[in-house]
């Protein structure tokens, strides 16, 4: 899936940036997927149970999907508008 290798390639160019690892970025992804769905505010909760998912929770590639999506579809802008979400986000999330 094109999503999948574009996801990768992104968490890979945040993990640089933020000189953490691939895997760092994923898990601090995946903490704040489950942060928002485990929140006490339901408005909160809402949101994030809406992004598509197979399983539970949305995996960081299913939300990396939902991300482009709403965006309309991935190009320059809205490349940059995610890296920077998800860049806030792996910071948000850290140690």
């Amino acid at each position: 899936m094109i999503i999948n290798y574009i996801a990768r390639r992104e968490f890979r160019n945040i993990a640089r940036r933020h000189h953490v690892t691939e895997e760092e970025v994923m898990t601090r992804i995946q903490t704040a997927i489950l942060k928002g769905i485990h929140s006490e505010d339901e408005v909160v909760r809402n949101e994030w149970k809406r992004i598509p998912c197979e399983g539970d929770s949305p995996t960081p590639e299913e939300f990396f999907d939902y991300l482009v999506k709403s965006c309309g579809n991935w190009n320059k802008v809205s490349s940059i508008w995610i890296s920077v979400y998800l860049g806030d986000l792996i910071d948000h999330c850290g140690d």
